[in-house]
């Protein structure tokens, strides 16, 4: 049976997984994402997904927007002319960020019929958080505020090597702002996914580099003969970057300096 005929028993098999994890939080996966809690925990459960290789970032946003339009949808449904939204890069509900890059956070109401900005509530200031464990999902680390209603509030956000929900409170001239949403939740927040993308072409160019500095090493040192051998560990990097699998395994040295050959898996020396 093939890598492909196996995946579909892999992926049941983790999303059990993520599932069960989530259960021993005291947290259920949502069927449907039509309350703000409820959109929240599904986006937990989509950014554990992607930790265990369940999804591919295309297919973590995919399914994001997908939770989004549902909360969207339902909100409209519910009466709601304006709730909140964080913005990252200019986007929601979820953007990529290589890791190391910088982006800028912003606040905006939209209309949640159309997704388009509309007016609400006078803000003043808008408080950045991140959420950068989904297995805590109530877990909020502050990233900085913006009073500059001017750039709609703008803040930069260097992206780590972790996944971010980010939140987005604004601030009125009393307080707090609350807009009251489905279940009772307050919709004035918005939230941004902040996703990591599949490994760059730099990636694989650094890779490249590294093969041809070890070769020209292993030259200078003595003959070396070279073959592609896959690995589990190699066979899954390569899928990830999305190329054939890399040179893994010196064959053998150069008698000339009598050293012994490598043995390979299912190999004799």
């Amino acid at each position: 049976m093939t890598h492909n005929h196996w995946k579909p028993f892999r992926r049941a098999g983790l999303l059990a997984a993520a599932t069960a994890m989530l259960a021993t939080l005291g947290l259920v996966m949502p069927t449907r994402a039509d309350t703000l809690d409820e959109y929240l925990l599904a986006v937990a459960g989509i950014l554990i997904d992607t930790k265990l290789r369940v999804d591919t970032p295309k297919e973590e946003m995919n399914l994001i927007n997908v939770a989004a339009q549902q909360y969207l949808q339902e909100g409209g449904s519910f009466g709601l002319r304006s709730i909140g939204q964080a913005i990252l890069k200019g986007q929601f509900p979820a953007a990529m960020l290589d890791p190391g890059t910088t982006g800028t956070l912003t606040f905006q109401y939209i209309d949640p019929t159309t997704s388009l900005p509309t007016a609400g509530p006078t803000v003043t200031e808008v408080d950045y958080s991140a959420n950068l464990d989904p297995n805590n999902p109530s877990v909020y680390t502050p990233l900085g505020f913006s009073s500059d209603a001017g750039s709609n509030f703008a803040l930069p956000y260097t992206m780590g090597l972790s996944e971010a929900e980010i939140r987005a409170t604004p601030l009125g001239p009393g307080g707090a702002i609350f807009i009251g949403g489905l279940g009772g939740f307050n919709v004035a927040e918005g939230y941004v996914a902040a996703i990591v993308p599949e490994p760059a072409a730099w990636l694989l160019l650094g890779i490249g580099a590294s093969l041809l500095a070890m070769l020209k090493w292993r030259k200078f040192a003595g003959r070396a003969a070279w073959i592609v051998r896959p690995s589990a560990t190699t066979s899954l990097v390569a899928r990830r970057l999305g190329a054939p699998d890399v040179l893994t395994r010196v064959w053998t040295m150069g008698p000339s300096i009598g050293e012994p050959g490598w043995a390979t898996p299912g190999a004799t020396a």
